[in-house]
């Protein structure tokens, strides 16, 4: 008899352990800096997020009409405001398509100073701009404009001029200075000044399960990529993402078929490319070729 209860209480400890077990997030992650990070899963391919309301059940495009989705297992909300809170779960999507949710995660956002974004230029007058985000504070002092990660300018306005610049391209960052403090970066934006470009359109079938892969005749490097959803420039691009080796460039068909322009066509632009060289700069269009 005494054996018996033994077995019994094992299994019943079994049953418990096992029920703890299920009961535990597929996702493990930390939220620090801005930046969702978590094991990655075994077995997926990419993730999305979705966002929620408050009443935790009910999903929400907080203002957008795409979707987000992440390649590796991280997620920026670098531009997103300075202070929020969001509630996201994380959708594992496998290679058969099933799918997994993970429970909710609170992100909560609360910066101390406003970093620029947004920066943009006319290619009239090659001047830079962005979002003036010290407009009416007290405490703002001015921007800080870098250069090539080595010359640092500072202005009073939301502007920067360059056409005192020589021709080439300029990787340019800006950050906001106040009486207490400097914020972040901005995310990089690549200036050109009067550098020839070539336009090129690459046939690319969304349907297919192979990456995207091109070789130029030269080393080249790719600064940004614009979908229907998203500008990224290539120093927010994971190696989950793009990969370049020289003159060859490959990026993740799953990026491709998510983050581009899918509207049904013969010839639809999915991704637009700035890829740069020593002597010009390449504008690729990526665009689906459809045979049927």
């Amino acid at each position: 008899m005494k054996r018996i209860l033994m077995i019994g209480l094992f299994f019943t400890i079994v049953l418990l352990i096992s029920g703890c077990s299920n009961n535990q997030d597929i996702i493990q992650w930390t939220y620090d800096d801005d930046l969702l990070d978590w094991q990655d899963v075994e077995g997926a391919q990419y993730y999305q997020i979705i966002f929620y309301d408050d009443d935790l059940e009910t999903e929400t495009d907080n203002g957008h009409d795409y979707m987000f989705y992440a390649y590796g297992s991280e997620f920026s909300f670098f531009l997103y405001p300075n202070e929020a809170s969001y509630h996201v779960k994380i959708k594992i999507i496998y290679e058969d398509e099933t799918f997994e949710l993970s429970d909710i995660i609170n992100v909560s956002i609360s910066r101390q100073f406003n970093h620029p974004t947004g920066i943009g230029s006319s290619s009239a007058t090659q001047n830079l701009e962005w979002q003036n985000v010290g407009y009416g504070l007290e405490d703002f002092i001015n921007y800080t404009v870098k250069v090539n990660d080595d010359e640092e300018y500072n202005v009073e306005e939301a502007m920067f001029e360059m056409s005192g610049f020589n021709e080439g391209v300029y990787k340019v960052e800006v950050c906001a200075n106040y009486t207490d403090g400097t914020s972040k970066w901005s995310s990089p934006f690549y200036a050109n000044i009067n550098v020839g470009g070539d336009i090129l359109s690459i046939y690319y079938d969304t349907n297919s399960n192979e990456d995207f892969s091109y070789t130029f005749d030269e080393e080249v490097n790719i600064l940004s990529v614009r979908g229907n959803y998203n500008f990224d420039s290539f120093d927010d691009l994971t190696d989950d993402i793009v990969q370049i080796s020289d003159s060859t460039i490959t990026i993740n068909h799953y990026y491709i078929q998510n983050e581009g322009n899918l509207t049904e066509g013969i010839y639809t632009n999915i991704l637009h490319l700035l890829v740069v060289s020593d002597n010009q700069i390449y504008t690729v269009y990526l665009v689906n070729h459809n045979e049927d």
